[in-house]
């Protein structure tokens, strides 16, 4: 399908991506100068079978429902000219599967975008919305390592009783479904579970955790999986990167469970899961300061004797003066003013001897 300069309001500006049913865009919206990116269906698609379109306009609306920092917002559903389309936020960033090839990233900062993912399909599944094709395809990390869904594709509501497909379509990317997608079985929240759980394997080892020679033959290991999970259970992480903690290997495991009532049950269960590990991991792989803060010495007897000192001798003069002048006795007065002095020679004489005792 060629694509046109100019759909409706918004001028192309380049294709972004393409799939099987339509492609994205990177257009410029007219007046505002807004850049998005717009999702069309191919024409002749729509031609031939109109449930394409009511697929494609129930996708934006499930996912124009989830308002969430990780999950692309919808601007517009719209027609022109027979092309069907709907406008998104543009996002600029890096795709997930690039830090996968990489493997850049330090463990906690994988952690903590991998939990800011799992909390948008926590959203999803609050609304009762499945997503049913996670991967790390559909997911850019922008330059402040945050991640943004950009698909909800073939998202369903559980609470939508309309039948969107025909019974044997088989929905999702092989790779990542479960074993109930591949073959008979209910699809629910659990199954995105799943999803998340192969792409948190992958996310930290930069291997897929079931492989296969193509898509049947995946399909079929996954079917094996669900019948017979001990034969044909994949790899701990552990035995690709050792450094790995038992208990995050653990989570993974439980969120690829074969039967979905093994694994968490809900992206929620499986975002408590990691944050509380990753407060155990963070707190137990925090490293002190091999330099230790050095605090002043204080000796607190001598902060409080000098002035104690000072006050006594002040108060003795002050007494012995106001006494001599009460009495007006100029030969008592003499006196006394030479005992003041003896008496101030004597203190200086002992606060210089109580110094250097403490500064020994």
């Amino acid at each position: 399908m060629d694509i046109p300069t100019k759909i409706g309001k918004y001028t192309i500006l380049q294709k972004l991506g393409e799939g099987a049913s339509g492609c994205v865009l990177k257009a410029e919206q007219e007046v505002i100068h807004r850049i998005v990116a717009l999702k069309i269906l191919f024409i002749n698609l729509t031609q031939q079978n109109p449930l394409i379109v009511k697929r494609f306009r129930r996708e934006a609306r499930l996912a124009s429902a989830l308002v969430h920092p990780s999950i692309v917002p919808i601007f517009e559903i719209d027609e022109y000219k027979g092309m069907y389309y709907y406008t998104m936020q543009y996002v600029e960033g890096t795709p997930m599967t690039e830090y996968i090839k990489t493997g850049e990233l330090s463990m906690e900062t994988r952690l903590e975008i991998f939990i800011k993912l799992c909390d948008a399909l926590a959203l999803a599944h609050s609304k009762t919305i499945i997503h049913r094709d996670l991967k790390p395809h559909n997911v850019i990390i922008t330059k402040e390592m945050h991640p943004v869904i950009l698909d909800f594709g073939i998202a369903k509501s559980l609470q939508d009783e309309e039948q969107m497909t025909r019974a044997g379509n088989i929905l999702g990317s092989a790779h990542y479904m479960a074993p109930e997608q591949a073959g008979p079985g209910d699809i629910g929240t659990a199954t995105d579970v799943f999803g998340l759980g192969v792409m948190m394997y992958e996310w930290i080892t930069g291997e897929r955790p079931f492989q296969g020679a193509n898509v049947k033959d995946l399909i079929i290991k996954r079917i094996q999986y669900g019948q017979q999970p001990e034969l044909h259970a994949p790899a701990r992480m552990k035995t690709i990167k050792p450094e790995i903690p038992d208990a995050l290997d653990n989570i993974v495991f439980k969120s690829i469970a074969a039967s979905p009532k093994d694994r968490y049950q809900t992206a929620g269960e499986l975002v408590k899961a990691l944050r509380d590990f990753t407060k155990q991991y963070l707190g137990h792989d925090q490293i002190p300061s091999q330099t230790p803060v050095s605090k002043p010495k204080i000796h607190r007897r001598r902060s409080y004797l000098y002035p104690f000192l000072l006050f006594i001798l002040i108060l003795g003069l002050m007494t012995a003066g106001s006494v001599a002048i009460y009495r007006s006795q100029e030969p008592q007065v003499l006196k006394i003013q030479e005992i003041q002095k003896q008496g101030y020679e004597y203190m200086q004489k002992l606060i210089h001897e109580l110094q250097q005792k403490f500064n020994k």
